[in-house]
């Protein structure tokens, strides 16, 4: 999409704001099923995030700790993150085999 001086928009957001943040791997878990569940309890509260699924290659799978998933924020969204992490860990909701990534 273009506007009117010919730059690229992204909806109603100016590229020079699209690059206003800096993301940050906040919690690393090695259960697939549980960094969904953990997606989901940071979407809900309204914190974005991405899942970053890393395996050796010659181990396509999940296997004790050999297959990663890294959960990232915006660095702005990262003890609010940690914050929510840690309640659902102590409310048993999450549990807690992974490792926060950035203290607290």
């Amino acid at each position: 999409m273009a506007d009117e001086n010919n730059k690229k928009t992204w909806g109603n957001i100016e590229p020079d704001e699209i690059a206003d943040y800096e993301l940050v791997d906040v919690y690393t878990s090695y259960n697939f099923a549980e960094a969904e569940l953990i997606r989901d309890i940071l979407l809900d509260n309204q914190i974005d995030c991405f899942l970053q699924k890393l395996h050796p290659s010659q181990f396509p799978m999940d296997v004790g700790k050999h297959g990663q998933i890294r959960v990232t924020v915006d660095e702005n969204k990262v003890e609010a993150a940690r914050s929510l992490l840690q309640e659902a860990i102590d409310e048993g909701a999450l549990s807690g085999e992974g490792t926060f990534d950035v203290e607290g």
